[in-house]
């Protein structure tokens, strides 16, 4: 297994930018989920548009997903690569 987002990643993050992340890959994992949209994701999450954009965001930063679209809300996950050095 795998653990360089545990690793290397977890561990600085908020847990409202964990929160997204890890939410919003289990909805990636599931696609035919209807309510896959960012009005879904803020009231599981208990946040709001803006603290998820800024969670994607930080993630978009860190390497770790893409923000395809913002409206509506399209993200794509990418490969979790270990940073060098």
């Amino acid at each position: 297994m795998n653990n360089t987002f545990l690793n290397e990643f977890l561990p600085s993050a908020t847990g409202d930018n964990v929160k997204v992340y890890l939410y919003g890959l289990t909805l990636c994992s599931n696609p035919n989920v209807e309510d896959n949209t960012l009005d879904t994701m803020c009231k599981v999450l208990s946040l709001t548009e803006e603290q998820v954009l800024s969670a994607f965001s930080y993630w978009q930063e860190m390497g770790l997903v893409q923000l395809v679209s913002s409206n509506p809300l399209e993200i794509k996950f990418l490969q979790i690569r270990a940073h060098s050095g």
